[in-house]
């Protein structure tokens, strides 16, 4: 995946079958794991991560947009990650605390 002005890199979306809740991660900087839960029914699932903890929740918002609205506790303002596919093409856009960034990649599926 391209990477933008910040150091994120692999991210992955993984879906369970029959699961309340998805699997989102993404490298930060250069080996720290960001790994957390993303409630599908519309409540934060809590997560303890390699860069501290997680509270997420997502959502299909176009049958080709996955939003992901999470805050990293002990920051006081939440924040978004919009997954966008286009075939075997993917584009993540972060809306954080300190702005914005855009990811671009091709699609995987998972082993």
């Amino acid at each position: 995946m391209h990477r933008a002005e910040s150091e994120y890199d692999n991210f992955k979306l993984i879906f369970g079958p029959a699961l309340d809740y998805a699997q989102f991660s993404y490298t930060a900087k250069e080996s720290d794991v960001a790994s957390f839960e993303i409630g599908l029914d519309g409540v934060y699932r809590f997560s303890d991560t390699d860069i501290g903890p997680f509270a997420a929740y997502g959502s299909w918002t176009s049958p080709n947009t996955f939003e992901i609205t999470y805050r990293q506790i002990g920051y006081s303002t939440g924040a978004k990650f919009i997954l966008t596919f286009y075939g075997d093409a993917i584009t993540v856009e972060e809306f954080g605390v300190v702005g914005s960034s855009t990811y671009s990649g091709v699609v995987k599926e998972n082993p």
